[in-house]
């Protein structure tokens, strides 16, 4: 058996198919059936930049901070890098490699071994499952930043009328503590229009939401339109312009006060807490979350990548920026929140927010108001960096559909494909967005 190219290894599958590495710049002939070149990444960087716009999400900004401090702060970081060190990176680099080496999709590249098949199923189900779930939280944060730049008011400052036991999220004074601040009541009823419980039903659907969500796919879809040829470009700004907003509202809120005091909160290290199994447990659920690993987007993209890339070294970088930005993002959130815990007169900031959403839709919406005439300059500049980031995710879960629909129907053109996804994913978001 010889090869077109002799310094590009052959990969031989179990059905006895071959075929060569992105480094074969011939259509591989099998059976009298010419397959096209698969496409692959213009620069090694714009791989480098996809992994870290697809890494760094909204899990750093909203979900470290809060499972760190309740884990023993800064004493959680520890078994989160020996975590990051065991099972994170080389998890990482291991699905470059199978990515790399075999130039296809999460569900062939166990075409070596078929009774793994069932794995790469597996991981991209999850992947779609995530990306319904993901698109609709992209579909609330464009509300907030379209709220944000184009109200006179931020209307989460205020109360309404018609609601009930609430205080102005804007006002500096603590006597309304006994009641609900307008930020979680603008997310309750304005936003989400929550009924009492399932015993009322799931409700209508959200027109407005489903708007914002049709918007994100629109933009998903024009990203992925000429699929890694396009992503690959897009994928500077959405890996290195978050960073910037971030660096912007650090050193904003590192000028508040009672900032510093949610900065020790969150750094402040409880080592008794390292005995706790459940913390171990978060570490492992956090890398997971945070590195995107083992969920078929990172076999995706290195699928692109030539085949003497040097993934290692990306592996190294992705992993250790993630972890820099998830203490980069908690430091700006607890600066805010020790912020607004001052103001509040309660001590332990975490009872500000409780986790996740609670961060990013009333806590810090609620902070923000408290700055006056900057509120809505600094509202724009966060959810315009919560939704650049959670789009550079969302574009690597699309991708990842995109590949196995492409691998699998070569006639589908990488369009049909983006555009597949996008309706899908506006259909099946939609769910999210009942009362």
């Amino acid at each position: 058996m010889t090869l077109d190219s002799h310094d590009v290894p052959l990969y031989i599958v179990s059905n006895g198919e071959n075929f060569s590495t992105p480094g074969d710049k011939n259509a591989i002939e099998n059976g009298g059936e010419t397959k096209p070149q698969r496409d692959t990444w213009s620069r090694g960087t714009e791989f480098l930049f996809s992994c870290i716009a697809m890494s760094v999400g909204l899990g750093n900004l909203w979900r470290f901070p809060h499972i760190a401090v309740k884990n023993g702060g800064g004493a959680f970081v520890i078994p989160y890098i020996i975590v990051l060190a065991i099972i994170g990176i080389p998890g990482y680099f291991l699905e470059m490699t199978m990515g790399q080496f075999s130039s296809r999709g999460t569900i062939k590249v166990y075409d070596c071994v078929p009774a793994m098949r069932g794995v790469g199923i597996g991981q991209v189900i999850a992947s779609i499952f995530v990306s319904t779930y993901y698109s609709s939280i992209m579909g609330l944060i464009l509300k907030y930043l379209s709220n944000s730049v184009f109200s006179v008011v931020l209307p989460w400052a205020t109360c309404e009328k018609e609601w009930e036991n609430c205080y102005n999220a804007s006002s500096d004074a603590i006597s309304g503590l006994n009641k609900t601040t307008s930020s979680a009541l603008y997310f309750e009823k304005s936003v989400y229009n929550m009924t009492s419980g399932l015993n009322e039903g799931i409700g209508h659907l959200n027109w407005n939401l489903v708007g914002y969500l049709a918007i994100s796919w629109t933009l998903v879809f024009l990203i992925l339109s000429k699929g890694i040829k396009s992503s690959g470009k897009v994928a500077y700004f959405l890996a290195i312009f978050p960073y910037i907003m971030m660096l912007i509202l650090l050193a904003k809120s590192l000028t508040l006060d009672g900032a510093w005091d949610g900065v020790r909160q969150f750094f402040k290290p409880d080592f008794g807490k390292m005995r706790d199994p459940e913390v171990w447990y978060d570490a492992v659920t956090q890398v997971f979350f945070s590195l995107n690993v083992y969920f078929a987007n990172v076999i995706m993209y290195s699928s692109y990548n030539n085949f003497r890339h040097k993934i290692h070294r990306d592996a190294a970088i992705v992993s250790i920026l993630d972890t820099f930005t998830s203490l980069l993002a908690g430091t700006c959130v607890f600066a805010v929140l020790g912020h607004l815990a001052k103001i509040k007169n309660i001590e332990n900031i975490i009872d500000v927010a409780g986790g996740g959403p609670g961060i990013a839709f009333v806590a810090y919406p609620e902070a923000i108001t408290k700055l006056k005439s900057y509120a809505k300059f600094f509202s724009s500049l966060f959810f315009l960096m919560l939704y650049l980031l959670g789009i550079g995710s969302n574009v690597a879960m699309a991708s990842c559909i995109m590949t196995e629909i492409k691998d699998h129907f070569n006639s589908v053109k990488t369009w049909q494909a983006a555009l597949m996804v996008a309706i899908f994913g506006t259909l099946a978001g939609s769910i999210y967005y009942t009362q």
